[in-house]
């Protein structure tokens, strides 16, 4: 959180709300902003756009990819994403990412190990979605 004070041109970044000076010497507040990218299916869109809205973002662009996927992009406040957003997201998509995050994952990784040159040690290729490991090769 930044704010100017009007006696002056000082800025204060406030990193505890007992900082927070009284709102008579404050000409602006300003917070952490996040530009976001969301690609998802053309029939998730209306939800995406939704839980987008109810955290306060500005929608910056919106473009059809192909017939069938959409890319949006959001200016957040910080603090309105950095706990659950991308839970939530995740949830109102998810037929869409388990269907199609499996079998893509393991053909990355088949193909990987096909074109990466034979080592004298084990590599292991891994496809995820956050922490877990969707697919495998070796």
């Amino acid at each position: 959180m930044h704010q100017q004070q009007e006696h002056g041109s000082e800025e204060l970044t406030i990193v505890n709300p007992a900082q927070f000076p009284d709102k008579s010497v404050v000409s602006e507040y300003l917070e952490p902003m996040v530009l976001g990218t969301i690609l998802a299916p053309e029939t998730h869109t209306g939800k995406i756009m939704s839980l987008c809205l109810s955290r306060r973002a500005v929608q910056k662009n919106m473009v059809y990819i192909d017939d069938q996927r959409v890319m949006m992009k959001y200016l957040f406040p910080l603090n309105e994403i950095v706990v659950d957003f991308y839970d939530l997201l995740k949830s109102l998509s998810s037929g869409y990412a388990r269907d199609r995050a499996y079998s893509t994952g393991k053909a990355m990784c088949e193909r990987l190990k096909e074109s990466i040159p034979r080592q004298m040690f084990e590599i292991a290729v891994q496809a995820a979605i956050g922490s877990k490991v969707i697919a495998r090769e070796t």
